[in-house]
C-alpha cells in the first residue's frame, strides 16, 4: 500500500544542501573504503597478515565509535554547519597522517584519528539532512546522500588504485586531502546554518545517561538494526579483494574495474530503493532487499572467480544491496527521534553502526586466516555470520518506533 503520494522533488536550494552534503560523504567513504582495495598491497608492503589488517581497517570505526559515544550530545548544542566544518578539519588532517604512514603501527594510529572525527562528520551531515527535508522526502533524500558510496566506487576508489599503480599506496591519501579542502571550502561557502533544533536551556547530558535513555526504550530495536546492518557487511567487505586475490589468481589492478561497475549499479539502486521507501512500508521494502542480500552474501563467499565480469558482477551485487537495505533502516532510525534529539541519537547511532562495523572486521579478521599455501581459508563461515545477523535484522525492524513530532523544515534554518 503506498504511504506517500505527495509530490517527490527536491527544491533548487534543497538540491543544493543534498549535493554538498553527498559531496562531505564522499571524502568520508574514499577515505573509509579505499583501504579495504589496498588490502593485498599493504599486506604485502607492510609485511602484515589479514589480522593485523582487519585490525587497521577496524581501528578506523572503533575510534570513531568511542568518540562518537562521548560526543553525542555535542552535536545538539551545535550549528549543523559548525559541527561539520569541525569534524571536516580533523578528518583532513587524519587523512594527511595516513597518506605520510611509514609503517604499520603509524597507519594503525592515523586510521584510528581520521575515524575520530569521520563519523562525527557523516552523522552530522546525516543529521542536517534529516533537519532539513521534510520527512516525505527523507527517503529520497538518504537516497542522494547515500549514492556518495557509489560515487566514491565509481571515481575515488578507481581513481585511487589508478593513483597507487603508478605511484605507491600513500597518494590515494594525499589525493583526497587536495579533494577534501575543495569541499570544505565550497561548504563553508553554500551550505546554510542550522540552528532549528536548538532549544534554549538546555543542558549538557552525561553520555551515558543517554545511552541508558535509548537502550531502555523501542529505539534500542532502531540502534540493533543498525549494528546487525554493519556488522553483517563488514565481516565480508574487507576480506573480499584478499579473497579473489589469493584463492583465484585476480590481478589488484583488476579491481578498479570491479569497483566502477559495482559503483555505478549502487548508483542506480540506491535511487530506486530510496523512492520506494518513501512511497511504500519500510519494513517491507528493507526485509525484501535484506534477503536478497543474505542469498547475495551465500553466493558471493562460496563461488569466487579471476574473471573479471563475475568478480564485477559479485561486487555489484554486494555494494547494491548491502547499501540499498541500509536506505530505508535509516529512514526508521532518523524518524524514530525528535529533531532537537537528533544530532546525539545519530552520534549514538553512529557509534553502534562503528562497533558493528569494527566487531565485524575484527571477528571476519579472526574467522579467516592465510594458509601454507597462500591461500584465504574460513571466509565461508563469515558469510553464514552474516547471513544470520541479517536474518535478525529483519525480525527487528518492525520494532523501531515512530517520533511523535515532525522534523524542521524550511524557515528554521539561517543563511551564513
Amino acid at each position: 500500500m503506498t504511504v506517500s503520494q505527495t509530490k517527490q522533488k527536491f527544491t533548487k536550494k534543497e538540491l543544493q544542501v543534498l549535493l554538498l552534503l553527498t559531496a562531505v560523504q564522499f571524502v568520508v567513504m574514499v577515505d573509509f573504503v579505499v583501504i579495504m582495495p589496498l588490502g593485498p598491497t599493504l599486506i604485502r608492503e607492510l609485511d602484515m597478515d589479514p589480522s593485523k589488517f582487519g585490525s587497521i581497517v577496524s581501528i578506523y570505526v572503533i575510534c570513531s565509535g568511542i568518540i562518537g559515544f562521548l560526543g553525542a550530545q555535542v552535536l545538539d548544542f551545535m550549528d549543523r554547519k559548525t559541527a561539520i566544518s569541525f569534524f571536516f578539519c580533523g578528518l583532513i588532517l587524519g587523512t594527511m597522517g595516513c597518506g605520510l604512514a611509514q609503517s604499520a603501527n603509524t597507519l594503525f594510529w592515523a586510521r584510528g584519528l581520521t575515524g575520530a572525527f569521520g563519523g562525527l562528520l557523516s552523522a552530522s551531515s546525516i543529521a542536517f539532512a534529516s533537519d532539513y527535508i521534510a520527512k516525505d522526502r527523507i527517503g529520497m533524500a538518504l537516497g542522494v546522500l547515500f549514492s556518495s558510496f557509489s560515487i566514491a566506487s565509481i571515481v575515488g576508489v578507481p581513481l585511487g588504485l589508478e593513483i597507487a599503480s603508478r605511484t605507491d599506496w600513500h597518494s590515494p591519501f594525499l589525493a583526497l586531502v587536495l579533494v577534501g579542502i575543495a569541499i570544505y571550502a565550497a561548504c563553508m561557502r553554500y551550505l546554510p546554518s542550522m540552528r532549528g533544533h536548538l532549544v534554549l536551556g538546555r543542558k549538557i547530558r552525561s553520555p551515558f545517561s543517554i545511552v541508558i535513555e535509548y537502550f531502555f526504550s523501542r529505539k534500542a530495536y532502531g540502534l540493533a538494526v543498525a549494528f546487525l546492518v554493519m556488522f553483517s557487511t563488514f565481516l565480508i567487505i574487507p576480506f573480499i579483494p584478499l579473497y579473489f586475490t589469493r584463492n583465484y589468481g585476480f590481478m589488484d589492478h583488476k579491481y578498479s574495474v570491479a569497483y566502477f561497475i559495482g559503483g555505478i549499479c549502487t548508483l542506480t539502486t540506491v535511487q530506486l530503493v530510496g523512492r520506494l521507501s518513501d512511497r511504500y512500508y519500510k519494513p517491507k521494502v528493507f526485509a525484501f532487499i535484506a534477503t536478497l542480500s543474505m542469498i547475495h552474501l551465500y553466493i558471493i563467499t562460496h563461488f569466487g572467480s579471476d574473471d573479471v565480469l563475475w568478480v564485477s558482477l559479485l561486487l555489484a551485487g554486494f555494494m547494491a544491496l548491502m547499501s540499498g537495505r541500509g536506505i530505508p533502516a535509516m529512514a526508521m532510525i532518523t524518524g524514530s527521534v525528535e529533531p532537537k534529539q537528533r544530532g546525539s541519537f545519530m552520534s549514538l547511532n553512529q557509534t553502534i553502526q562503528n562497533l558493528g562495523s569494527g566487531l565485524g572486521a575484527y571477528v571476519g579478521g579472526l574467522t579467516s586466516h592465510i594458509s601454507n599455501q597462500g591461500t584465504l581459508v574460513g571466509f565461508h563461515y563469515n558469510g553464514y555470520l552474516a547471513i544470520s545477523s541479517t536474518a535478525l535484522a529483519i525480525v527487528l525492524i518492525n520494532k523501531i518506533p515512530k517520533a511523535h513530532t515532525q522534523p524542521p523544515v524550511h524557515g528554521r534554518e539561517t543563511e551564513s
